[in-house]
């Protein structure tokens, strides 16, 4: 007896079934943009120019058709920009509106 739960006349369709949902799987709607590797030296090239002339990474994401964060990339090998630098936590007292009437609050606040 096969180990296969559908019955042997059912085995060709399960198989039919099968690549079906391989074959969709690999199916894309849009081409995957090249990675890092694969990008040409005139994209590169092109990249670099549009920094040179203060386009923003964003702006040089939709002339080059290359994500935001492989032109960064590319731009920090080069030295072009540089890593930015982790926010510092700001104390509590300067995150706080209400400082200016604290003195206030806690007097209504002693009132009830």
């Amino acid at each position: 007896m096969s180990q296969n739960a559908y019955p042997p006349d059912n085995e060709e369709k399960e198989e039919e079934r099968l690549q079906d949902s391989a074959a969709k799987k690999t199916k894309r709607k849009h081409p995957r943009p090249p990675r890092k590797a694969e990008l040409g030296k005139d994209q590169i090239k092109e990249i670099l120019r549009l920094h040179q002339l203060e386009f923003s990474t964003r702006k040089i994401e939709k002339k080059v058709g290359i994500g935001r964060k492989v032109i960064r990339n590319v731009l920090r090998e080069r030295g072009l920009v540089e890593n930015r630098p982790q926010p510092t936590p700001r104390s509590r007292e300067k995150l706080s509106k209400l400082d200016p009437f604290r003195e206030q609050i806690q007097e209504k606040v002693k009132k009830h």
